[in-house]
């Protein structure tokens, strides 16, 4: 009780309430703990609870309606994190699955339990919406900017027929959008020469190509996924090269499962300068970019194929 207690305390939804408040929500509080890709809760469950997240990492996704084996990642929960937030409003149904992504131990608070527990105390049933509001606008104004990027992007992709072109309209959308970073670039996958052509650069990079045994495009060839280090110092994969920085985010260029290329971000000066936010925009807009890189390939085949085959014509005559 004392340590789940002292937890509460700490913690900013519940952090202004009285200690009698805080006692007794102690003492309805479960905790649950999560291997590795287990749901939490499922899409159309009904929502009877909110959580905490101790330790660990959630993810909330949202599953394709034609599609139910594909999804999109619509933010992350980390330490300290809520999420389930709607069942303080009264019960509904989920909109989306929480899953975990690695061990976790969170707090599990009933809706009921949590009525009952307030309800004789008004202004701190008030402390906790208004805190609860507060910590939601970071969440609003991060699916606000993806929506903007998605918006631009979709408006300017269809006319774009250059790898050049395309990556320098990509990057810039990027950077304006990820202001955490001061270094960075966005390279394409070279098929004849196995490599990384870098097309865009920012910051301390002067790198031209990386080479697959480079550490980060090693791990992206690897595991396929995004990834966040929020301290290169601590990290030996990464903290012998200078231009990732104190903290820096990296993410796969994919078309379906095969690899197009690779942006990374990267802040000098500070340490745990990107969130998870950061990196489902990130993917988002790789997403969108791998689709268009095949597309380029694509129409260029078929323009060498064409090619190819009036020289053979010619030949023949």
């Amino acid at each position: 009780m004392d340590d789940i207690l002292k937890k509460l305390k700490a913690n900013p939804i519940f952090k202004e309430l009285s200690d009698d408040m805080l006692i007794s929500l102690a003492g309805v509080v479960k905790e649950e703990s999560y291997q590795p890709g287990q749901p939490i809760y499922r899409e159309d469950d009904e929502a009877k609870a909110m959580y905490l997240v101790q330790t660990g990492e959630v993810e909330i996704r949202k599953r394709f309606r034609r599609n139910p084996e594909k999804s999109k990642t619509l933010t992350m929960a980390e330490e300290n994190d809520f999420f389930g937030e709607l069942a303080f409003f009264g019960r509904a149904k989920r909109s989306a699955d929480a899953v975990a992504k690695s061990d976790t131990k969170l707090w599990k608070l009933d809706y009921d339990d949590l009525i009952r527990t307030v309800g004789s105390d008004p202004a701190s049933a008030v402390n906790i919406l208004r805190v609860i509001l507060r910590m939601l606008a970071p969440k609003l104004n991060s699916l606000i900017e993806e929506h903007a990027v998605l918006f631009e992007l979709g408006r300017l992709l269809p006319k774009i027929q250059d790898v050049e072109e395309l990556t320098r309209v990509v990057f810039d959308l990027v950077l304006d959008s990820i202001e955490a970073e001061d270094t960075g670039m966005i390279a394409v996958w070279n098929v004849f020469n196995e490599e990384f052509d870098v097309y865009q650069r920012t910051g301390d990079v002067q790198e031209q190509h990386l080479k697959s045994d480079h550490p980060v495009a090693r791990e992206l060839l690897e595991t396929k996924t995004e990834f966040v280090v929020k301290n290169t110092s601590q990290d030996k994969r990464f903290k012998k090269l200078s231009y990732l920085g104190r903290s820096f985010i990296a993410a796969p260029v994919l078309y379906e499962y095969d690899l197009k290329g690779l942006i990374i971000l990267a802040n000098t000066t500070m340490e745990n300068a990107f969130h998870n936010n950061h990196m489902i925009l990130l993917k988002t807009v790789c997403t969108l970019l791998g689709e268009k890189l095949h597309d380029i390939e694509r129409k260029q085949e078929e323009i060498l194929k064409k090619r190819l085959e009036r020289g053979k014509l010619s030949a023949d005559i």
